[in-house]
């Protein structure tokens, strides 16, 4: 519930129910019982509607090697963003998507803008283009929850022939994403 209030907020209850196909009064309870921890909180100017309290920051403390990477990231984000015009970010994997920890916006009056801490799926991504080619068959079905299928295999091999990764228009009609994967300096993909 915590993680939809995030992604959708402000957000009505009968909202979360239907993302979470789950009875109206059950997440009824379970608003009320993490709004009664402090975690949640009626929007100021939807009072029917759900979001984050600032009692998140309690635990948003990143581990080191995240913070680390978010310091060193940004001035390459800047610079970036000055010569492409457009927005960039950095995520890394946490489970079966990835999870945006800094980002830059474009100056563009229309534009795509990622906040930190937004998920993306792997399916269809440039994230998940440029990321899965570099693990393991049994890592990629972990993130995917399935076996690659031949189209993202043809996917990973051109993505590992260029370098980078490319959604065009598979996330957002209109929209072309480039990404590309950091290493860790055992060669890991981070």
């Amino acid at each position: 519930v915590i993680d939809l209030v995030a992604e959708h907020q402000p957000v009505r209850i009968s909202e979360l129910a239907k993302l979470l196909d789950e009875d109206r009064s059950a997440i009824q309870r379970a608003v009320a019982t993490i709004a009664e921890a402090g975690w949640i909180r009626p929007a100021a100017d939807a009072p029917s509607q759900w979001e984050l309290s600032a009692h998140i920051f309690t635990i948003a403390a990143l581990p080191q090697s995240i913070n680390v990477l978010r310091q060193r990231s940004r001035k390459v984000l800047e610079a970036l963003r000055q010569d492409t015009g457009e927005t960039a970010f950095v995520a890394i994997p946490d489970g079966t998507r990835f999870v945006v920890i800094e980002s830059v916006e474009s100056d563009h009056s229309l534009r795509s803008a990622l906040r930190v801490g937004q998920f993306i799926e792997p399916e269809r991504t440039a994230s998940g283009r440029a990321f899965l080619p570099h693990l393991s068959l049994d890592q990629q079905r972990a993130m995917l929850g399935r076996d690659p299928t031949e189209e993202e295999i043809d996917q990973f091999s051109r993505t590992v022939e260029r370098g980078f990764g490319v959604s065009v228009g598979d996330v957002s009609l209109g929209a072309t994403n480039l990404a590309t994967t950091l290493f860790g300096t055992g060669g890991e993909p981070i």
